[in-house]
């Protein structure tokens, strides 16, 4: 190899390698919730999360019909249609436990419910 394609194969490693480390990174800084809703539940129905770190929220709606994850008093929501996926990201959350329910008329009463603690 000449003294270029040497000096290029290592420029072109040290860019790949820069470029990989930055998307992992960022990755993993954000917390992801996953669950699954049903007719009346969420799967599972508590979660806990660190604080000071943005959340990704994502539903699988198992249900013949659409469900949301509703946090009042963070005025935080996530719809999903029956039978779809639905994926939201958010600011981190300041520490504490928050009630979660789902808003469609009924179903928080009949124990779509659930709890998410932030430490």
């Amino acid at each position: 190899m000449t003294r270029i394609s040497i000096a290029a194969t290592a420029a072109l490693a040290i860019v790949l390698a820069a470029c990989g480390g930055g998307g992992s990174a960022a990755s993993s800084d954000r917390v992801e919730i996953q669950t699954a809703t049903t007719e009346f539940a969420y799967a599972p129905k508590t979660w806990e999360i660190p604080a000071g770190k943005p959340i990704k929220i994502v539903l699988k709606n198992k249900g013949t019909v659409e469900h949301d994850f509703t946090i009042d008093a963070l005025r935080l929501k996530v719809t999903v249609a029956a039978g779809k996926d639905a994926e939201k990201s958010f600011a981190a959350i300041a520490p504490g436990t928050y009630e979660v329910h789902c808003t469609v008329a009924g179903h928080k009463e009949a124990g779509m419910t659930g709890t998410l603690t932030v430490k």
